[in-house]
């Protein structure tokens, strides 16, 4: 297919573009987020001799990509991301745009597959199919290689390149990269590496990047301490070395020198010691995510706590001890918070989060806790909007009456408690018609309120298992993905309409 009829108005008006001329194109084409239907890239774009900026991502086009865009040699920026493209002729393609700035290969195949090799051979991936030409791009600014299959040893010239700004290559976990070496007045300001095939330690060498600002080392299999060198990236926002095996202590100086961090991912690591509160009091911190490590003691107090701007809080799965600390009840910005599995401890009136009515998400389970809600119809309007309310071992005996206010309600798990009596009616009615998850098992619940609301509404997923549930087996809708009512003190027989629920799925 010619690069004319590409642009005709025969194939063009079926996907919404106007039709275009080669002389009006001028130095930009962008024909990104259209379907071609599996074609391979049309011919003539060699025509295009004045382009500075051609984008071709999202088309569904394959193949290789055509020698002809070598040809556009004052191409600054090039997005061929998220098609079907295969190595081939990669190096010949890219190599001789010296001028390129920006290059976008991410989403595609780029692990050199060899389809119809002689003898009985079928397949064969080169071990070496990193683009190494990369590294003579010596006017790029921004890379971005996401999951691209690339094999093989990443080129270090890469990051050396004297004006490269950002290098976004995660998720090609065969790709071996070395970070031993940084150079000093490094220009880099975005290096996203995550899912990445290295391992060892964080270089102290990362602290020459005096200009970056985003930092993920995610699922790199990194092992040692977190350094303090960091502290001196002063302009970073965004950290995230979450899923690796760094161990010890988080530095305290990060809450000190790190001032302009707004998002901290350390989740699922091995760090111990206590958290610094230095790290609750970042003026732009919004998000603060240490899940999963083995973090001990208690939580200090901070003042101005109602200045955060904290929304998302994850302390769960560590060893954290004693009672919640006040200030999380003054950051009035907190959309989420998950202090599960963990060895808190006390009493939790939950009127204490009246002055966070933005938080939708609030999990207190497995811990040492007791949570209590208040009784009558007062306390309904000082309790927060909730979109996920997970309580399961909370201590709780009767079902709160708060949950009958509860009008954006999705999950609720109120599991391994001390819950009573009868399933009221009322909870089929909870977030009107949101909740598609409840988890009520591991109680002591006896049977259900006669009303038909509990078992028509339309849950998702339902578990009333290891209860005392008595009387015939409950049948719920159609619709439902997961029913359990195992370990109870059902009778009777099993009528023929479950098998109704036809999209039930093995747990």
């Amino acid at each position: 297919m010619a690069l004319t009829s590409l642009l005709s108005p025969s194939l063009l008006s079926p996907l919404g573009i106007q039709t275009i001329s080669v002389a009006a194109l001028g130095k930009r084409l962008n024909l990104a987020f259209n379907d071609f239907d599996g074609s391979p890239i049309p011919s003539g774009f060699d025509q295009l001799t004045s382009l500075t900026h051609l984008n071709l991502s999202w088309l569904s086009f394959y193949g290789q990509i055509p020698l002809e865009i070598s040809r556009l040699t004052t191409l600054v920026s090039l997005d061929l991301s998220s098609n079907q493209y295969s190595n081939g002729s990669i190096y010949s393609s890219l190599s001789q745009l010296h001028f390129l700035s920006e290059l976008d290969l991410s989403r595609n195949n780029l692990s050199s597959v060899v389809p119809s090799f002689p003898g009985r051979l079928r397949k064969l991936i080169l071990q070496d199919c990193v683009p190494n030409f990369i590294g003579n791009l010596s006017s790029l600014t921004s890379l971005h290689l996401a999951e691209c299959g690339l094999h093989g040893k990443f080129p270090h010239s890469v990051f050396q390149l004297p004006n490269l700004h950002i290098i976004d290559i995660p998720y090609n976990p065969l790709v071996a990269i070395n970070l031993l070496e940084f150079p000093q007045n490094n220009t880099l300001q975005q290096l996203i590496l995550s899912g990445a095939g290295f391992s060892g330690k964080i270089p102290d060498s990362l602290s020459n990047l005096k200009f970056l600002t985003h930092l993920d080392l995610s699922n790199c299999n990194l092992s040692g301490s977190l350094p303090s060198s960091l502290m001196n990236l002063t302009k970073l926002q965004y950290l995230d070395l979450s899923d690796n095996r760094l161990s010890g202590p988080i530095p305290s100086s990060y809450g000190n020198e790190l001032l302009n961090l707004k998002a901290i991912n350390l989740g699922n690591n091995l760090l111990n010691g206590t958290i610094p509160t230095s790290l609750f009091s970042l003026p732009s911190l919004y998000k603060l995510d240490l899940t999963g490590n083995q973090l001990s003691g208690q939580l200090g107090e901070i003042y101005n706590a109602s200045s955060s701007q904290l929304v998302i809080l994850h302390l769960d799965s560590n060893k954290l001890q004693g009672m919640i600390p006040r200030f999380i009840f003054q950051l009035t910005k907190l959309h989420q918070l998950s202090v599960s599995s963990n060895n808190f401890s006390g009493v939790v009136e939950l009127s204490l989060f009246q002055n966070l009515q933005k938080l939708s998400s609030l999990d207190l389970s497995d811990n040492n806790l007791s949570v209590q809600y208040g009784s009558g119809n007062s306390s309904f309007v000082s309790i927060p909007q909730f979109e996920y309310l997970l309580l399961r071992s909370c201590n709780i005996s009767t079902f709160p009456n708060f949950l009958r206010n509860q009008e954006q309600l999705k999950q609720l798990d109120l599991s391994y408690n001390k819950i009573s009596g009868e399933i009221p009616k009322w909870i089929g009615e909870v977030g009107n018609g949101s909740l598609y998850y409840l988890n009520l098992s591991h109680n002591v619940l006896q049977g259900i309120e006669p009303s038909p609301h509990l078992l028509l509404h339309a849950f998702s997923i339902l578990d009333l298992s290891f209860n005392m549930l008595n009387g015939s087996l409950p049948i719920p809708q159609p619709s439902i993905l997961y029913f359990s009512v195992s370990n109870n003190n059902l009778s009777g027989e099993i009528p023929p309409s479950i098998c109704s629920a036809t999209y039930l799925k093995s747990p």
